[in-house]
């Protein structure tokens, strides 16, 4: 199996709380509580487990209790952590959810700094992983401490070794994206604001006139997708669901699919359209990441492609 590599350096120990009715200003109680090891690069990786058609380890700092809950609860999935270990306790983020109007609230904390010391130690265990990777991902934000110039150091430092590289983030990534991305993968409002463009197939367009990629591809919800490559743009309707019950994680969902598809030799729009399904069913369950494969199997097969022109 393919080996990815995941830098998911905002990890978060997430908490999902469901109550009947959600009110704002007055006091709410739970029906149940669910705890689990979340972020951008933990969703990432409890994707690509679930689909298994490749394998990953997590590249991310962790701190506190916090910390060690996310390490057990990966343990537990048989997910692969690579740590290094933080003076800052790693945030908590918490989910809360009404099941009368079937909304998701996200409420995020303050990441905590990273030191000098710790960060020269995540680059060092980088370069002991990547070698052995047959991709990286590069998955959301960076807590403070990290400079601007990591993620297109990481990438470089792939890049040099032959490596696919999916880059899901959006903000200051001018120099990461001269450094070697094979894959850009953001959402719809990402892109339009990345490049100022008014639609998604301008948007692409710029990104590929831009910047050496070989692939941008564009989520937007419930709605269509598009996927571009040098020889042509494809938009992607997505069957739509009636049962969603909570949408974070999909998209971390969508690239981890993605990206496990693409390294087995996928033709790029099938392989997204992969991830697009596979997203969509996770949107089915309470748990960032989580879905029915069978389902999101099924989902493709209702899957519509369409060639943009111009």
């Amino acid at each position: 199996m393919k080996q990815i590599l995941v830098s998911g350096l905002n990890p978060a120990w997430q908490k999902t709380l469901v109550f009947d009715k959600l009110t704002l200003d007055e006091v709410n109680r739970a029906k149940t509580l669910h705890s689990i090891a979340s972020g951008k690069g933990v969703n990432f990786s409890r994707a690509v487990s679930l689909w298994g058609k490749a394998v990953s380890s997590v590249l991310h700092p962790l701190g506190g209790v916090t910390g060690k809950q996310i390490i057990e609860s990966m343990g537990k999935e048989g997910l692969t952590s690579v740590s290094i270990t933080t003076e800052a306790a790693t945030r908590t983020c918490s989910t809360l959810m009404s099941t009368a109007d079937g909304t998701a609230t996200e409420i995020i904390e303050p990441s905590g700094m990273i030191s000098a010391e710790e960060y020269e130690k995540l680059m060092m265990a980088a370069r002991m992983e990547i070698g052995s990777s047959d991709a990286l991902a590069i998955c959301g934000t960076y807590p403070p401490g990290i400079p601007e110039q990591c993620y297109a150091d990481l990438i470089s430092m792939a890049a040099e070794k032959g490596k696919t590289v999916l880059l899901d983030a959006y903000k200051g990534i001018g120099n990461a994206l001269f450094s070697g991305v094979t894959i850009l993968k953001i959402n719809r409002g990402e892109l339009l604001t990345m490049t100022g463009k008014n639609t998604i197939e301008e948007g692409i367009r710029a990104c590929l006139e831009t910047y050496p990629v070989e692939v941008v591809a564009i989520t937007s919800g419930k709605d269509q997708a598009m996927i571009g490559t040098r020889e042509k743009i494809t938009g992607i309707v997505i069957p739509q669901i009636s049962n969603a019950i909570n949408p974070i994680g999909a998209g971390d969902t969508c690239a981890g699919v993605f990206l496990s598809e693409y390294l087995c030799g996928t033709a790029p729009e099938e392989a997204f359209a992969c991830g697009l399904c596979a997203a969509t069913a996770s949107c089915m369950t309470d748990t960032p990441a989580k879905y029915d494969k069978n389902i999101a199997l099924e989902l493709k097969k209702k899957i519509e492609f369409f060639n943009v022109k111009g």
